[in-house]
């Protein structure tokens, strides 16, 4: 996520990210393992989105992290990443699975084939 982008500067950090200029793909595309992904894009020319856990590009976020499987009895249940988040990191990364689930409400017909769900969604932020 700490990469520069090809106009070599540095990504936006989370203290100057604008939500408001996050893009998503009106619809599906496939994926090579069989599933489906929508394009996620940033700023005026919908560039790929890139941000630095930090409040500057030279203050990046350190933070200790392990992976475990999501479900222990099961190792087909994908990992859960854990880590240490200071209170703006995690504010930031609510905030950024927020808008991605108001997005997929907002294009549940053309990404799911059906309404958007009445059901809560379980984020994948765990404090």
């Amino acid at each position: 996520m700490a990469a520069q982008n090809k106009r070599n500067m540095a990504p936006p950090t989370h203290a100057n990210f604008d939500f408001n200029a996050l893009s998503f793909g009106a619809a599906t595309m496939p994926t090579r393992a069989g599933g489906k992904c929508v394009r996620v894009g940033y700023g005026p020319t919908g560039g790929q989105v890139e941000f630095q856990l930090g409040t500057s590009p030279v203050e990046t976020l350190v933070c200790c992290w392990g992976a475990e499987l999501a479900a222990r009895d099961d190792p087909t249940s994908g990992k859960v990443m854990k880590v240490e988040l200071d209170a703006p990191s995690l504010t930031f990364l609510q905030r950024l699975d927020d808008a991605t689930v108001s997005a997929a409400q907002a294009n549940s017909q053309a990404w799911f084939n059906r309404p958007a769900p009445t059901h809560a969604h379980n984020s994948s932020i765990k404090p």
